[in-house]
């Protein structure tokens, strides 16, 4: 328990001490004086008497001219008043941070008004972490035995657990002194259950608000995440919110996640639908009995979360949230001390009016800039906190002063450059177009001829034959590995070779010819896939293109190609297209993953058996789809 003394008891208690020691130190003196007159006593003894007579007189005289002394009655004489004793009783733990806000916000209030002394003491029941029956005894019985030696003027209880304690032992433990009860809602306490010298307020939270605000930030959201635990206080929350939200439903699903674990909830946040937002209210204690301090596992949450997540108090800022309505634990502190004031001035508990609404719009900079939301979309009058300023925006003007400067000198000294550059570049010019004109004859014969090789060698090295055909004739000149494509022999002689017009299968001949034509006519590209007849009479697949030289009529004078045998591809692309049409039709479900188990492929059967589409399926790990 802590106490908080006023400067006034101190010095009254000190002044007090000194003259208590005073009194001790002048009879000890003395005591110790007629000590020594003991032998003397043993030696007359018929004068005994007479010297114990003496020495009561002078003992008495002593003690009371001590108690004359100044400041010995000070306390008696100081007209201050005595301090008032408020008792507040939290439910959380010691150092739970929004306990900790309010309870020095209040200090500091209380600590304003110099009227008369307050002394403030404070309990933490932590009944958020042990609700049990065995650990309400216990606490019950402590406050019985610490606050049956001193009496309260008043009681300030926040928490619903705690209000719970105080309805039911209450009166048993303090009297009939003034009760103010905070909790998250007063339909659990509606006047009846109160007792004459109880009064219930509420902590004023505001979700509906909060709701609107997700809406108008992020208006492609689908699913609302509301995220509680199981202790009292967080049900107590949900079930606000629920009431606070329901207007919402039309705008988007809400789905409320207080029945997990904290390591099912960080898995599940983990795997939220596209176009979901987290809504954060407590979790003090999750499904398997473990207690959490809200803001420390709400860091957690939003770091592993695919999608933003906003909260309900200020402390809470900083941590991850994005922001909110938020309810100000500094705030509140102010408001229960001016309560406070007010009740120890005499002010009847029935005049005291619900709280106004302490909330404040406020957002964290880094989580709108990780969540890319404009700031242009915030309400009027939001608080941004963490604002991170970069060096532009702090040395702007001198930045783009150094940087023009900069310029110009640059474009000074390009211009000088480019003087001196196009006086070299006129000097090299004439020199470089008669060497130019020597040599332009003899480049263009040595590309002809690289660029035949090159034609040569790159058909070879793809298993192709060479054509060579003379349009204005007709006459056409086959390469050996163009004959042994069609089955026949390298050396046979051009009359024994069917001739490029007769080999074509029948349903392309024509379609070969008008392309060969439209080519020859309009330059259209030739690139031609056909079946040719082989020696053997079977028709295999080739690709077959070329390329044609005009003259200056623009005549066609010469036209030379090649062809490669893509049989095996053909059939090897219509083996899978076969193969898909089974797959897509097949009545079993078909999943392809890759190397990683990632699913590349699903058939409609599956989409059918398991609900999924394929988009949604895609891209996923199969364990997904279990769970």
């Amino acid at each position: 328990m802590t106490r908080c003394f006023t400067a006034w008891h101190r010095s009254c208690s000190s002044v007090w001490a000194s003259a208590v020691c005073l009194r001790l130190t002048m009879c000890r003196r003395f005591t110790a004086f007629f000590s020594g007159l003991k032998p003397l006593q043993n030696s007359v003894s018929s004068g005994s008497m007479k010297l114990n007579i003496l020495k009561n007189c002078v003992i008495f005289s002593i003690i009371a001219a001590a108690s004359l002394w100044p400041g010995a009655d000070i306390l008696a004489q100081d007209n201050n008043p005595a301090p008032k004793r408020v008792l507040a009783i939290f439910v959380f733990k010691q150092g739970m941070p929004f306990a900790y806000h309010i309870e020095q916000s209040m200090r500091a209030a209380l600590a304003i008004d110099p009227s008369y002394p307050i002394e403030f003491n404070v309990e933490y029941a932590d009944q958020s972490r042990f609700p049990e029956k065995r650990y309400l005894n216990k606490i019950i019985d402590l406050y019985q035995y610490k606050y049956s030696k001193q009496k309260m003027d008043l009681v300030l209880v926040m928490g619903d657990e705690s209000a719970d304690l105080m309805l039911e032992y209450g009166e048993a433990l303090f009297g009939d002194i003034p009760v103010v009860l905070i909790t998250t809602d007063q339909k659990n306490l509606p006047p009846g259950r109160l007792k004459p010298n109880m009064v219930s307020l509420v902590f004023g939270f505001d979700f509906a608000k909060t709701g609107a605000l997700i809406q108008d930030l992020l208006p492609q959201i689908k699913n609302l995440f509301v995220i509680s635990g199981t202790s009292l206080t967080d049900r107590k929350l949900k079930n606000l919110a629920v009431e606070a939200l329901a207007e919402l439903e039309g705008r988007f699903t809400i789905h409320y996640l207080d029945d997990f674990s904290a390591e099912d909830l960080l898995l599940k946040v983990t795997q939220l639908p596209e176009d979901s937002a987290i809504f954060f209210l407590s979790l003090f204690r999750d499904v398997n009995g473990h207690s959490f301090v809200p803001r420390e596992i709400v860091t957690q949450i939003s770091g592993k979360a695919n999608a933003p997540t906003f909260g309900i108090v200020d402390l809470y800022l900083g941590y991850g949230i994005v922001g909110g309505n938020l309810l100000s634990a500094g705030y509140q502190g102010k408001r229960y001390a001016e309560t406070v004031k007010k009740i120890l001035k005499g002010e009847p508990l029935s005049d005291l009016k619900f709280m106004e609404n302490a909330n404040q719009t406020m957002f964290d900079w880094r989580q709108l800039k990780r969540w890319d939301i404009s700031e242009d979309k915030l309400p009027a009058g939001s608080v941004i906190r963490y604002r991170q300023f970069s060096i532009w925006d702090q040395y702007r003007w001198y930045i783009l002063g150094i940087t023009t400067f900069c310029l110009i000198e640059s474009l000074l000294i390009v211009g000088l450059l480019l003087q001196g550059k196009r006086r070299r570049r006129a000097e090299l010019e004439v020199k470089r177009h008669r060497d130019e004109l020597e040599m332009r004859v003899e480049q263009r014969t040595a590309e002809l001829s690289e660029s035949q090789e090159r034609f040569s060698l790159a058909v070879k090295g793809a298993g192709g034959g060479l054509w060579d055909l003379e349009p204005q004739t007709g006459k056409t000149w086959y390469s050996e590995r163009f004959k042994e494509l069609l089955g026949y022999g390298g050396d046979e002689s051009e009359d024994s070779f069917p001739g490029w017009e007769n080999i074509p299968h029948p349903d392309e001949r024509d379609a070969m010819v008008a392309a060969l034509q439209n080519y020859l006519d309009h330059r259209v590209p030739f690139n031609e896939v056909c079946r040719l007849r082989c020696k053997t009479g079977e028709y295999r697949w080739y690709r077959t293109m070329g390329q044609a030289l005009w003259d200056d009529s623009g005549q066609a004078c010469r036209m030379a190609g090649s062809i490669v045998d893509i049989t095996e591809g053909i059939m090897a692309q219509e083996q899978a297209r076969k193969l898909s049409r089974a797959t897509e039709n097949s009545p079993a479900s078909v999943v392809i993953t890759d190397k990683n188990g990632t699913i590349e492929y699903v058939n409609p059967t599956f989409c059918k058996v398991t609900g999924y589409s394929k988009k949604e399926a895609i891209g996923n790990n199969p364990r997904v789809l279990k769970s």
